[in-house]
């Protein structure tokens, strides 16, 4: 009887000690997903920091091309250096849109917005999700980074704007 005893509380002691080991497992799991963070947010932050530091150091753009990819970080800053970036600012309305020359100097420049380009590369990559830019937009980003010095700025009225818009858009 007493051998009884002795095996049941083993037992009771054997269970609970395995549900404190899920308990801490359940924690341990759940505290690692908390630490993760999202590869766009990651982005996100070594593009803020480079925007703050208003530089292109190379550690933040390894980073960056281990997590997008080097060929679209290579090609974005072959854009910026090469200077195929124009700034267009209508006026009086402020708008602004970029126009980024293709590496083909038969096809027309890309329109790209803040959130938006008219890339191919953008509408079957990027808008479905499989990539988080198009190196125009990366491109941008970094022009951005170097507070526009190698851009060329063109001023022009809105409806200027609206007819290099409609004439772009549509010969796509």
């Amino acid at each position: 009887m007493n051998n009884e005893k002795q095996q049941q509380q083993q037992h009771s002691h054997t269970v609970v000690n395995d549900v404190n080991h899920e308990k801490n497992q359940t924690t341990t799991s759940s505290s690692l997903t908390k630490q993760i963070t999202p590869i766009p947010e990651v982005v996100g932050m070594l593009l803020s920091q480079i925007q703050n530091d208003k530089t292109l150091d190379i550690p933040k753009l390894r980073s960056l091309a281990y997590l997008l990819s080097h060929d679209v970080v290579h090609k974005a800053l072959d854009i910026v250096h090469s200077r195929r970036i124009t700034l267009v600012v209508a006026e009086p309305s402020n708008r602004r849109y970029f126009c980024v020359k293709s590496e083909r100097k038969t096809q027309n420049p890309y329109v790209c917005f803040e959130n938006y380009c008219s890339c191919f590369d953008f509408s079957r990559e990027v808008l479905p999700g499989r990539k988080l830019f198009c190196k125009h937009l990366l491109a941008i980003r970094f022009a951005n980074a170097l507070q526009w010095k190698d851009i060329n700025i063109r001023k022009a009225s809105d409806v200027e704007l609206g007819a290099w818009l409609a004439t772009t858009l549509c010969n796509e």
